[in-house]
């Protein structure tokens, strides 16, 4: 886990509103080379250039993989959430559900990778996911947030705004 000085520091996925304001707080902060020189105003144009190419591949690969799941991922199936894995840091509690679903007789249980200060998802509450019918502890959420290509397209407004600015 991160905190604030450590992530603008750092600059691992944004993972929380906090953490995408460090983002862009980092962005703004060093690449804004003005008035220091031709040398550092070319590194802040790699700079934004890099940070560009970060905010088109997480918008390009958010959106291709939420195709690849969609077209994978056809069957519906209710899935409940049994467990709400708690984790405490700087930020707060951030939590990762389990969730348990059945397909063809057989039970699943899913494990979610990601940890989120969000709203958690309601304990013993029964949520629609799609699964891959070939493999069924493939699964996909449709109703889930889609924040990969906002932060994508975000970074990519930012840096170029920065660019800009570094021409006058």
């Amino acid at each position: 886990t991160y905190s604030g000085k450590q992530f603008y520091l750092n600059i691992p996925f944004c993972r929380s509103p906090y953490h995408a304001y460090c983002c862009f707080f980092y962005l703004g902060h060093s690449f804004s080379g003005k008035n220091q020189g031709k040398y550092r105003s070319g590194i802040s144009y790699c700079r934004a250039g890099i940070f560009f190419c970060i905010g088109a591949g997480m918008f390009f690969g958010s959106i291709l993989y939420r195709k690849k799941k969609k077209e994978n991922c056809t069957y519906s199936v209710q899935t409940q959430c049994i467990d709400l894995r708690k984790k405490s840091d700087s930020d707060g509690d951030l939590y990762s559900p389990v969730y348990q679903y059945y397909y063809n007789g057989r039970e699943y249980i899913y494990k979610s990778k990601v940890s989120s200060n969000a709203k958690p998802p309601e304990l013993y509450g029964y949520y629609e996911i799609k699964i891959n019918p070939e493999n069924p502890e493939d699964i996909w959420f449709p109703n889930r947030a889609v924040v990969g290509p906002i932060v994508g397209i975000m970074l990519m407004v930012v840096s170029i705004l920065i660019a800009f600015s570094l021409l006058k």
